[in-house]
């Protein structure tokens, strides 16, 4: 059973990272178009309205060990509308649940373009056994 989703997370500060970003050349391309301080902050119900964004799967092993937690991702989308880099902010302490997160981000979301520039977000993945 996939995890409940809170999409009313918009707190920006960052307690502990784990990065995952482009190729550099890939990279340098997308920030070209960005503003001086970097991406713009956005809600997250405000990228995501209308959008199928799906829950990561509950990692086995961390439903056979009983292990639960909320993860805050902050994701910074690309002018195309793809991810342009994903990290960890805030730890759900288990890193089985916050690499779930990340490679569902990468691999599994997709945005709206976002016209000139990118724009970042934050959300909360909550992980609970029931």
């Amino acid at each position: 059973e996939p995890p409940a989703m809170d999409a009313s997370s918009e707190a920006t500060s960052a307690e502990e990272s784990t990065v995952a970003d482009v190729p550099a050349e890939e990279a340098e391309e997308r920030t070209a178009s960005d503003g001086p301080s970097g991406p713009r902050e956005v809600s997250f119900a405000e990228v995501s309205e209308g959008l199928d964004l799906p829950a990561p799967e509950y990692p086995r092993i961390a439903k056979r060990w009983g292990l639960e937690g909320t993860v805050r991702v902050r994701i910074v989308i690309a002018p195309d509308g793809g991810i342009f880099s994903a990290e960890v902010v805030r730890s759900s302490g288990e890193d089985v649940l916050d690499a779930a997160c990340l490679r569902t981000v990468w691999k599994r979301w997709r945005f709206r373009p976002t016209g000139r520039g990118r724009v970042a977000t934050v959300y909360d993945f909550s992980f609970e056994l029931k």
